[in-house]
């Protein structure tokens, strides 16, 4: 039988504040079904991440949680190493990628510090990025992991046994709490620093296979890969050393001929090559000098070639690396991480415009549920929250409460206008006008209608916009049907628009006005210092109280009143964040706000 071993594990972690600019924390990462936990086994995590600035602390054990699961569970190779190396490099890149406007208000520099283990049967495989400490215990002694180092990586795969005791823990940790002294005092979490976590695993036998159950776990071909990825690893290293010593000789045998050649043409500024020729030739003696002299000469341009491939290549290959090091934004040394500083914004009248000053934390980033997404619209559909991407058509669906965004099966392109209808969620598209089911996931009404810019459903009718002309559009035999309610130059290339008992239109120009009876009203917005810039989206109706506007250039969330007098303004506190509002919704009840800001969505308390 192959032995299979479970791990017990305990966690010491650090309560943590909301902001931080040093904090660890361990995770212990389960797959979904028990297929992939006999595929792939348990992901035991400990990491540290620190940096010029605070990091939301709650949103970044999440994608660190996230990115890992994915990457991890999803990866095709059978080397659990090889997969936590990809596993980490991803998360890291997530890191930096968020580091730019959502984990530190001016990042400076991000250190990312990463011990992950996998017990795959009775082997445990360990992949270290950065730094950190990891000992072993066993018959009463603590002896540190001998591990194999490469650039930033350290890895280690070994047989384990029955009653192996495991501590991983972040350097400062280990620095207030040595391994002699945890195993033999108590500890409390509340007496660790947000950057001191611990991690524990006891290793045991999987008592939920029988003695005669024989498990292939696929240990022997992991092994055996992994030691030879480490042997060519040596060989592509040693090979380098060698060109590199190769192109240095090269450099400098090149230097030595270019000194010589300039020298002979001193000396013969008039004379030909054959005159030369002759001269090369009269270095050895008897019949065959000339030959010879024209064979030193071809050595000559033999080894000035061989220079100057080799000068090409090692400044080729630097090139290179440094261009892959900037695309990827993220640098096996820990580079700093330089970002432009903002300028201060004049706080000094916000209360005569009435700005409140919020720090709202990142709910999501729908870039973790689909990395590719450029989100575009955003819309509460009672307890639940939809995102959509227009190009796509993709759609994320998550719980109000906890974020958890899922990608619907079904895609929609050109998908916008989103509202609600009833308890579902309405749009329209470049096919038509649709209504969705969010608890069966499927389309409930589907109508087929070309040319619609904006919809917006109101007292059983939906109002369409195309081009210049408002329609107003009734259900008969399956079919909508419209008539003209109204055509304004105003329409044309509208941004947004919202019905609430009078028709608010956000226009091209982004200036919002209202309509009724279709005419326009004597609606104006008052109150704001600065005019509405670039505004993205409008929303009114008959529950609420206020008309909400994303005004994207001023950084704000507006409140006006149905006469456009100001009510209140919302800001982020750091006036950089809020710099790509794309849309927002509101709560009927008006006790909650999301904000979809480029990619991230904000949940705000209202």
């Amino acid at each position: 039988m192959l032995k299979k071993l479970t791990a017990k594990t305990q966690e010491l972690n650090p309560k943590l504040p909301q902001y931080s600019n040093s904090f660890s924390k361990c995770l212990t990462i389960k797959p979904e079904t028990q297929e992939l936990l006999l595929k792939k086994g348990t992901l035991y995590i400990m990491f540290d991440l620190s940096g010029g600035s605070n990091f939301d602390t709650e949103l970044v054990c999440k994608v660190v949680y996230d990115v890992l699961h994915d990457s991890y569970f999803n990866s095709e190779s059978i080397s659990p190493i090889q997969s936590m190396e990809r596993s980490i490099l991803e998360t890291k890149e997530k890191i930096l990628q968020l580091s730019a406007d959502t984990n530190t208000t001016n990042p400076q520099r991000v250190v990312l510090n990463v011990m992950s283990a996998v017990l795959w049967g009775n082997v445990l495989y360990i992949v270290k990025f950065g730094s950190a400490k990891c000992y072993t215990v066993k018959g009463g002694g603590v002896v540190p992991m001998e591990m194999i180092s490469e650039g930033n990586f350290s890895t280690s795969s070994k047989v384990v046994d029955e009653d192996e005791v495991l501590i991983f823990c972040t350097d400062p940790f280990e620095e207030s709490v040595p391994p002699e002294k945890l195993l033999s005092s108590s500890l409390s979490e509340s007496d660790l620093d947000p950057n001191q976590s611990c991690l524990l695993m006891r290793l045991l036998i999987d008592t939920s296979f029988s003695q005669d159950e024989v498990i292939d776990f696929g240990l022997g071909t992991a092994v055996s890969q992994n030691k030879i990825r480490v042997r060519s690893e040596k060989v592509v290293s040693a090979l380098k050393d060698f060109f590199e010593k190769i192109a240095d000789f090269g450099r400098k045998l090149s230097s030595s001929l270019k000194l010589l050649v300039a020298k002979l043409i001193k000396r013969l500024p008039r004379r030909k090559a054959t005159i030369i020729t002759n001269k090369l030739s009269q270095i050895s003696k008897g019949g065959s000098g000339k030959l010879k002299g024209w064979a030193f000469l071809g050595g000559v341009a033999t080894l000035l070639a061989i220079s100057v491939f080799f000068t090409i290549r090692s400044s080729v290959f630097k090139n290179k690396k440094k261009l892959v090091d900037n695309t990827s934004g993220m640098s096996l040394n820990n580079q700093s991480i330089a970002s432009p500083t903002q300028p201060q914004e004049d706080k000094s009248k916000d209360e005569q415009f009435k700005i409140s000053r919020i720090n709202p934390e990142v709910f999501y980033d729908i870039k973790i549920a689909e990395p590719q997404s450029e989100p575009t619209d955003i819309q509460i559909v009672g307890t639940q929250v939809v995102v959509v991407d227009r190009t796509t058509g993709k759609m994320f669906v998550s719980d109000t409460q906890t974020p958890n965004f899922k990608v619907a099966a079904a895609t929609f392109p050109g998908i916008k206008s989103l509202s609600i209808t009833g308890e579902s969620l309405s749009f329209n598209d470049t096919a038509g006008y649709k209504t969705f089911d969010l608890k069966t996931m499927a389309v409930g009404k589907s109508y087929e209608v070309e040319g619609l810019s904006l919809t917006f459903p109101y007292a059983g009718f939906v109002y369409a916009l195309s081009n210049d002309t408002l329609t107003k559009e009734t259900e008969k035999a399956g079919v909508l049907e419209g008539t003209v309610w109204a055509k304004n130059p105003d329409f044309s290339g509208a941004r947004s628009m919202t019905v609430a008992f009078n028709i608010y239109i956000l226009k091209s120009n982004g200036e919002l006005v209202s309509y009724s009876t279709g005419t326009k009203t004597s609606f104006a917005v008052s109150g704001l210092e600065n005019p509405f810039s670039n505004t993205s989206k409008a929303v009114a109706d008959a529950d609420l109280k206020y008309i909400y506007v994303a005004d994207r250039g001023n950084k704000s969330i507006v409140l006006l009143d149905d006469e456009g007098n100001l009510i209140k303004q919302y800001k982020y506190d750091t006036s950089d964040i809020w710099n790509d509002i794309r849309s927002i919704s509101v709560s009927l009840d008006e006790k909650t706000l999301f904000v979809l800001n480029g990619s991230k969505v904000y949940k705000v308390d209202l």
